[in-house]
């Protein structure tokens, strides 16, 4: 059973400013994990928000396990991403 997924506007605009071809990437590899995404996420310390590694961009998520939701949250480069 897959997963529902909801984007966040400030997620979107992450989106809009990457790399046309980084972007395609990023959103192949999220139908590609919507059937099992906590197997592929790593839960962040001191968070409730997962990340998704795609190359060296990174996506941050929450993910409602109940309603077998995840709600992006946050992508960027991974120098960049972790200063939000």
């Amino acid at each position: 059973m897959t997963w529902n997924c909801t984007y966040q506007p400030a997620f979107v605009a992450d989106l809009k400013r990457l790399d046309l071809q980084v972007a395609q990437r990023i959103l192949e590899k999220l139908e590609a994990i919507k059937d099992d995404p906590l197997r592929t996420m790593k839960r962040l310390k001191g968070s409730d928000l997962f990340s998704l590694r795609v190359g060296e961009y990174r996506i941050y998520a929450r993910a409602y396990v109940a309603q077998r939701l995840l709600e992006f949250v946050r992508a960027g480069h991974r120098r960049n991403i972790h200063d939000r």
